[in-house]
């Protein structure tokens, strides 16, 4: 009876615990999130959340959605979550959600063919991309699901302009994925993007925002978007 009473002990007091997660300690896991499909900035941020989601014990699995669907997705409790979000897409949830902290800062711009006449161009847009769809509102545009099919419709002379962060142009120019190289006319504002699950994972998200806080596992990716640690190419100006 001694003995049990000791082995009783030790397990109340946490020795039972070997192998044990850092999530282990009441806090509900996440299990699934939504990004956008077809996106390279996506991919690039889903690699960052998925390690940051190991480093808490939770491992996570990310669902590509086109632009709309992960909101809806996680209206209808598909998922938990979504990967990366504007505040202006926050009227769009029907379920109460929690935010982290600030992930990145990234600006987006206009971009236009060179010698272009046209006072009010056409302007190729992300369906989903809520900073798009707001810039767009009042000028003509076209609509298309990803960004590939944006630069295809540059490409071939359907639109003399589109929407799009310096990152995303710099790749497509990298693979060579664009003839015409297409001059920044114009800078949106900058905007903070941010996590977001359902309030039920308050908790997680709150040790989510202190790793985001102590770890900065965003900082590279950041000064690659805004430019910090690039070299500028012709027809970037």
């Amino acid at each position: 009876m001694r003995l049990g009473a000791a082995a009783l002990i030790f397990f109340l007091l946490g020795g039972g615990g070997a192998g044990a997660s850092p999530a282990d300690n009441a806090v509900a896991c996440p299990k699934k999130i939504a990004t956008v499909s077809q996106n390279k900035l996506s991919l690039r941020a889903q690699k960052i959340v998925e390690h940051v989601y190991h480093e808490l014990g939770c491992p996570i699995e990310v669902v590509a959605f086109p632009g709309r669907r992960g909101i809806v997705s996680f209206n209808n409790r598909t998922v938990d979550g979504e990967l990366y979000r504007l505040p202006t897409a926050e009227g769009l949830y029907e379920r109460s959600f929690v935010k982290s902290d600030p992930l990145f800062m990234l600006s987006g711009y206009l971009w236009r063919r060179p010698g272009g006449v046209e006072k009010e161009p056409r302007i190729a847009y992300v369906l989903g991309f809520y900073w798009q769809e707001d810039f767009v509102k009042t000028r003509t545009a076209v609509a298309f699901q990803n960004f590939d099919a944006v630069i295809k419709a540059y490409e071939q002379g359907e639109v003399e302009a589109f929407l799009a962060s310096d990152f995303l142009v710099r790749r497509i120019l990298d693979e060579k994925k664009i003839s015409v190289l297409p001059l920044r006319q114009e800078r949106l504002e900058a905007g903070a993007f941010y996590h977001y699950l359902g309030e039920e994972y308050q908790e997680f998200m709150r040790r989510f925002s202190d790793y985001l806080d102590r770890h900065h596992p965003f900082a590279d990716l950041e000064a690659e978007l805004n430019g910090t640690q690039r070299e500028e190419k012709d027809g970037l100006m």
